[in-house]
């Protein structure tokens, strides 16, 4: 329903539980202005609960500026990070 809202009106009202399926049908469809939005709302959201699970998802993505910047918060945090619920949830590739 968010891709149809964002196609038919340019607008999307993303929240974190529906930013990381908006950000893979951005990409599936290519559509770039809302894989931009769908950044910058992750951006504006990042926190020591999410971090892993965002970056874990953008590897898949192949979405080089998200991935950036959770490196440098994780880099900046990374004690926080460690002792988190979602780095003890990340998958082993």
């Amino acid at each position: 329903m968010l891709l149809c809202r964002f196609i038919y009106c340019d607008d999307c009202s993303l929240s974190g539980d529906t930013v990381l399926p908006v950000l893979y049908a951005s990409k599936k469809y290519i559509l770039p202005l809302l894989t931009q939005l769908c950044a910058k709302f992750l951006e504006e959201n990042l926190h020591v609960d999410n971090v892993c699970v965002i970056y874990e998802q953008c590897l898949y993505f192949e979405e080089a500026p998200i991935l950036d910047m959770c490196r440098s918060f994780i880099e900046t945090r990374t004690e926080e990070v460690f002792a988190s619920e979602s780095f003890k949830d990340l998958s082993r590739m």
